[in-house]
């Protein structure tokens, strides 16, 4: 598999707050052609697959990245373009002050 450094993706994600998502995405310097939002815990289907590749085609992105969350709702749905998904980590600076919070 050739590196996805140095090319466009094309970012979607079914979450509650996708916003967050691309903004993370442009944080981490990936390089986004384009961004669509679905409603959280959409389930996708052949069309919206279609659709996002085109969407992608047409901005020039030559990958789909999105959560890992939505990246196994494809497994069945045949993408004939790549799909990454991005794995989200927390880390807390102070956890014992966040241990007493809780």
């Amino acid at each position: 598999m050739s590196s996805i450094a140095h090319q466009k993706g094309f970012a979607f994600c079914g979450i509650g707050n996708p916003q967050n998502f691309f903004a993370l995405l442009k944080r981490e310097n990936y390089d986004i052609a384009g961004e669509k939002a679905f409603k959280d815990h959409h389930n996708y289907t052949a069309a919206d697959l279609k659709a996002l590749e085109r969407a992608a085609e047409a901005s020039g992105a030559k990958f789909l990245l999105t959560t890992a969350k939505d990246a196994v709702k494809f497994v069945e749905l045949s993408p004939t373009m790549p799909i990454f998904a991005v794995e989200i980590s927390l880390s807390l600076d102070r956890e014992n002050e966040f241990a007493t919070l809780l």
